[in-house]
């Protein structure tokens, strides 16, 4: 079943995550440097695209036209970079 979504924005399993699976992304926040250690090894699924243990945030800024998200270390490194379309025209 095709829901329609595009981006799913959640939290938290102590890391941050993007995944990417068709036209879904889906980006995990809440690393908070406790990821459970011995239960999360690797990258938990084919469909990862950045997979980081540090401490961090997500920030995002938003246009008329996208939404970007920024994963930022506490120490000030950005991790990861993403940006979606905003789909204004799209009927549900």
């Amino acid at each position: 079943m095709d829901g329609a979504v595009d981006l799913y924005l959640c939290g938290h399993n102590h890391i941050y995550q993007r995944l990417r699976y068709r036209r879904l992304t889906q980006i995990m926040g809440g690393g908070r440097s406790n990821t459970y250690d011995g239960l999360i090894q690797h990258p938990p699924c084919k469909y990862m695209k950045v997979f980081d243990r540090r401490q961090s945030y997500v920030r995002f800024t938003v246009t008329d036209k996208s939404i970007r998200g920024e994963a930022v270390a506490l120490g000030g490194d950005i991790i990861d970079t993403w940006t979606k379309r905003l789909n204004k025209n799209q009927s549900r």
